[in-house]
């Protein structure tokens, strides 16, 4: 979307916040930014409109260095998650769909920590500190992609739907339209199921 803004309007100066999208939505709406890229909530506040982009999967990741996680994964049978340490996020979308998964299993997980952003969680899985569940979309976009590979065994949650999310109060801005407008010539685009998945280490 934004090269395609500064290719149509360059005249319009682009400030970009990153930070763990789980907020997003209730910057957008209070009025402390004019657009959002996001998932959709369970729930959208009638004060926001949005514009989907994308669907990604989410997909359970575990690390690919030899650990004691890895370790957990021979056999590629079901895994007792009251043992197997996760990595949740502190908020948003993901963990609402991954304690409800855990709920409806009677299942108490072992938290190893909840963390604020999806990168962040990655990098923990990458280092070996467990298991965790991450939209596909950041996995491919990843610096650490490579040092993790998806479980099949994890669970099977519901992907997101991601997109530009702005305050119908806003549209009236030509600025916010101008951008809001470029994003809907994009259409809908689905992101390819990543293939890889863990090589459980040999028993001895």
């Amino acid at each position: 979307i934004l090269p395609a803004v500064r290719s149509h309007y360059p005249g319009i100066e682009i400030h970009v916040n990153t930070g763990d999208q789980a907020l997003a939505l209730e910057r957008v709406e209070r009025g402390q930014e004019h657009l959002a890229i996001a998932a959709h909530p369970q729930q959208l506040s009638g004060k926001l409109d949005f514009q989907p982009l994308a669907r990604s999967p989410l997909v359970c990741v575990a690390p690919v260095i030899p650990c004691q996680v890895r370790d957990m994964l021979v056999g590629g049978g079901a895994l007792d998650w009251s043992t197997v340490p996760v990595i949740i996020a502190q908020g948003g979308l993901a963990r609402t769909r991954l304690e409800q998964w855990f709920r409806d299993r009677g299942v108490k997980p072992r938290v190893y920590a909840y963390v604020s952003g999806h990168e962040a969680i990655v990098s923990l899985v990458a280092l070996g500190f467990g298991l965790a569940v991450v939209p596909q979309l950041v996995l491919d976009s990843s610096p650490l992609r490579d040092r993790v590979a998806v479980v099949p065994q994890g669970p099977q949650l519901e992907p997101f739907d991601i997109g530009l999310v702005a305050r119908r109060q806003s549209q009236r801005d030509p600025l916010v339209r101008a951008v809001w407008d470029l994003a809907g010539q994009h259409g809908y685009t689905g992101f390819q199921e990543r293939r890889d998945t863990v090589v459980a280490p040999e028993q001895d």
